[in-house]
């Protein structure tokens, strides 16, 4: 395992490794950046993307996304590996696949799943990289012994037969099986900038980082560079931390979700005393004065019940119904609803009962719009709406997201790079909006200016995206030269100076930003 010289291995009594950096870094500030040890395409993107930068080949009508490639090109041996350029093709070639070619090509038009070929290529590594990165890997955890117990550990074995067989290894099938456990446990996701999921990495050193629900680093890609970033100030000697799960949940169901999964109790400051704060990811409010209350219990304990109750509001003194069952009440209809648990729209009449359950439990006035079960099901119906260009709806979506959700929501420093997604997604919406000039009669009456929107938003992803990805990043300049570049063309060199010279509060572009947070607002009555 080669450690970037900027975190040292420290090994944590009760808690196993974890990283510590070597000197101060402030917030905002790359800590360390490396190409990953292993990298794979994910199985839904891999016709689509490079296999060795991750640039990839916009479906229809999403090609004015970030970090996109005009082309990919198929590897002319298996047909089932692509590149975006001859230069890439070659040094994943010499990395990986001049030894997994062959297997690829004999199992074609079929690919295995993306966690499958990643363990094939560990398991085909060969010399002094195989006895390093296998030493690296002893160091990390599989709990094999948890994921026994689990309904996943037959397909787990498969998965490893699949493996084994593919690629000749004589590593036994147990040892296999507890690798394959190792990459579920140590691995970790590769997002674009639009928060799509593009692939997988596994890497020994960065899988020594450790997870907190209030973490002071986050994980970024560039292509395909892996970059850890810090959100906050973090002192020589202080450990790092990332989250692991959706940080967006609330307490209870972050630790289920890290049992689960990660098979640990999570104890840190945002989960346990004596450092409990309020947290808005766990907020219920007063249906009467809307003062927000955090019933979840203070102090750790194994029980069913992980809140005390509340009897009346600590503002008005409205006295809630049925105590001491308050906060179950309102937890069995979050429960009822199953919008927590909405991941991609299945059919066409779908959105319309997730809206119906959303308006419900809005409703109800106890549950405010900025935390869960709220969040996740706008991850679903915003992309549905725009692809079926219904722009009335996708913005009456995304500006409750963006305003009513993203602005309490960014006080977790971590979360800054899901904005910059929700801010690049408004983007599009809008670009499209002016494109078409579709726009209803309803949405007409908020006359909004809708390029001054759209600049002020390229404006700050612009001064934005440095903060989490560094300077110059594909990111970066993909917003710089295909959004910002030809607005300013497209409005002409007097226009243009005047966008240039002024400053966005002089364009009136909060003023115009607000009318669509007061179609947002009244949107959540029409639903």
């Amino acid at each position: 395992m080669d450690l970037p010289e900027e975190v040292i291995k420290k090994d944590f009594p009760g808690r196993g490794n974890g990283l510590v950096v070597a000197k101060n870094f402030p917030a905002y500030s790359e800590i360390f950046r490396k190409v990953p040890e292993v990298s794979v395409p994910d199985s839904g993107y891999r016709s689509r993307i490079c296999a060795n930068c991750f640039l990839f080949e916009p479906a229809t009508g999403d090609s004015i996304q970030a970090g996109s490639v005009a082309k990919v090109f198929s590897c002319g041996k298996c047909r089932s590996t692509y590149y975006c350029s001859r230069e890439c093709q070659l040094q994943d070639w010499k990395a990986y696949h001049r030894r997994e070619c062959k297997i690829l090509g004999t199992l074609a038009p079929q690919v295995p799943p993306s966690t499958v070929i990643l363990l094939m290529r560990i398991l085909l590594m060969q010399g002094d990289k195989r006895q390093r990165f296998y030493s690296a890997m002893e160091t990390l955890k599989s709990h094999i012994d948890d994921r026994r117990k689990t309904e996943d550990f037959e397909t787990l074995v498969v998965m490893s037969k699949g493996a084994k067989e593919y690629s000749g290894t004589e590593l036994s099938l147990e040892a296999v099986v507890e690798m394959l456990c190792k990459i579920m446990t140590n691995s970790f996701s590769i997002p674009l900038p639009t928060y799509d999921i593009v692939g997988i990495i596994f890497d020994t050193s960065v899988s020594l980082i450790n997870h907190s629900c209030d973490p002071n680093a986050v994980i970024v890609f560039d292509k395909n560079m892996l970059m850890v970033r810090a959100v906050r100030p973090i002192k020589k000697g202080e450990e790092i931390y990332i989250t692991y799960t959706d940080n967006a949940m609330p307490m209870p169901r972050r630790k289920e979700a890290l049992r689960t999964q990660y098979f640990f109790d999570c104890q840190c400051t945002a989960c346990c005393p004596p450092s409990l704060k309020p947290d808005p990811r766990n907020d219920f409010l007063c249906p009467t004065c809307g003062t927000p209350f955090q019933p979840y219990v203070t102090k750790p304990h194994t029980g069913m019940q992980l809140y005390t109750d509340i009897k009346e509001c600590s503002s008005c003194c409205y006295e809630f119904p049925d105590p001491p069952n308050v906060v179950y009440n309102i937890e069995r209809k979050i429960a009822n609803t199953g919008l927590a648990e909405v991941f991609g729209i299945k059919n066409d009449g779908m959105p319309r009962e997730i809206l119906s359950k959303m308006k419900e439990l809005y409703k109800l006035k106890t549950i405010p719009i900025y935390r869960s079960p709220f969040i996740e099901p706008l991850a679903s119906l915003i992309p549905y709406y725009i692809k079926q260009a219904d722009w009335d709806m996708a913005i009456g979506l995304i500006g409750v997201e963006y305003f009513l959700q993203d602005e309490v929501r960014s006080r977790q420093p971590e979360y800054a790079p899901v904005r910059l997604a929700h801010m690049m997604r408004f983007v599009v919406v809008l670009l499209y909006v002016i494109l078409t000039g579709e726009c209803s009669e309803t949405l007409q009456q908020y006359s909004i200016d809708f390029r001054e929107c759209l600049w002020g938003l390229v404006v700050e992803l612009e001064r934005l995206i440095p903060t989490v990805y560094g300077k110059n990043s594909a990111f970066e300049n993909h917003i710089r030269e295909n959004y910002k570049h030809e607005m300013l063309k497209q409005m002409g060199p007097v226009l243009a100076r005047i966008h240039m010279n002024s400053t966005l509060e002089k364009l009136g572009w909060y003023k115009e930003m607000d009318k669509i947070k007061t179609y947002a607002m009244n949107f959540l009555d029409r639903i």
